[in-house]
């Protein structure tokens, strides 16, 4: 009987101690599946939230592009005439192409003009220091040295983080010589990383070190 009962319990404890292996066995693998599928999910937001950024990047391209190969712009950074700014550069304009700022440099680095816009107040804002009055011609920003020469990505200033296309002075028919450079600008702020989550269906945010 005695025997029994020890038998009895050397089963029980036995499979006691299988499931616990088991329950163990299993949790580290549910953890496993789970951590593997929140990466995954993180690494399908990055991608979302990247995507959107470059949606943003080409779009202001391609404005500055259309903006860059045009025979008035080509005319106005070499005689500054007030006729072009009138027509093209108030702020309603601006803010109905959704840029914020627009800055034409003639080849020597001097700033022609520039012009600033809040594109929800449709109200002129300040061009910001860094581009006032005038930039090296050597600067990176400027430096377009044939026809097909095209900049674009992120500048970091003081007054927050930008969106910038940066194109060559041209002929409509994208013809030479280069005679300048005009600079595109759009601040990526609160309200932009806030629209760019509604986009993504993510929560983001934007961090500087």
């Amino acid at each position: 009987m005695k025997l029994r009962k020890k038998t009895i319990a050397i089963i029980g404890l036995t499979l006691l101690g299988l499931i616990v292996l088991l329950y163990a066995f299993s949790q580290i693998i549910l953890m496993g599946s789970f951590t593997q599928l929140e990466q995954q999910s993180t690494q399908r937001n990055i991608e979302r939230a990247k995507n959107a950024l470059l949606d943003n990047i080409n779009r202001l391209d391609s404005v500055a592009g259309d903006w860059a190969s045009w025979d008035e712009t080509y005319n106005f950074i070499q005689n500054g005439n007030e006729a072009y700014i009138r027509s093209n550069l108030d702020p309603s304009t601006l803010a109905n192409l959704k840029v914020n700022y627009v800055l034409f440099y003639n080849t020597s680095g001097h700033l022609v003009h520039g012009s600033g816009a809040d594109i929800e107040k449709e109200q002129i804002i300040q061009i910001p220091g860094f581009f006032q009055p005038d930039l090296s011609p050597n600067n990176i920003i400027l430096n377009h040295s044939d026809i097909n020469s095209s900049i674009s990505g992120i500048i970091i200033l003081p007054e927050g983080p930008m969106l910038i296309s940066s194109k060559p002075i041209l002929k409509s028919e994208h013809q030479g010589p280069v005679k300048g450079t005009i600079i595109m600008l759009n601040f990526l702020d609160s309200a932009e990383i806030e629209r760019l989550s509604r986009i993504t269906n993510s929560s983001l945010s934007l961090s500087l070190f």
